[in-house]
């Protein structure tokens, strides 16, 4: 797993620090069962999540998320709201979403702070 911390911008809003590295997702809207595959996970934090799709996703409305991070045996379910989405130069989507609810909160707390530690460690050997 690639792991690249980056610094806020002036510019830049977020509740908390962003990890960037990539990890499949899948979602659907909460109407439907049909789970579809976005392309990767982009970015992750606390507060939520953007990920790479190949539809736009309209801005509030919920979906149900399963992240499948490296390393652990099953996915961690959410509840997300579209905060934004864009079309990118390449045709596909990128998506930011916000976390509503963490269905195995400690197995994601875990998760989180497992690669908060990896950053930390690397930055250090600096």
């Amino acid at each position: 797993m690639k792991v690249i911390p980056r610094k806020k911008t002036k510019k830049e809003k977020r509740k908390s620090q962003r990890l960037y590295f990539c990890f499949p997702v899948k979602y659907k809207l909460r109407q439907h069962a049909l789970l579809k595959d976005a392309i990767v996970c982009h970015d992750i934090s606390g507060h939520g999540v953007s990920v790479l799709l190949h539809e736009p996703l309209k801005e509030n409305h919920t979906l149900n998320v399963m992240l499948y991070p490296q390393g652990n045996p099953e996915p961690i379910d959410t509840l997300c709201k579209v905060v934004w989405c864009t079309k990118n130069n390449d045709g596909e989507f990128k998506a930011g979403l916000e976390f509503l609810k963490i269905k195995q909160e400690q197995k994601f707390i875990d998760f989180l702070c497992g690669n908060l530690i990896e950053i930390s460690l690397k930055e250090q050997e600096k």
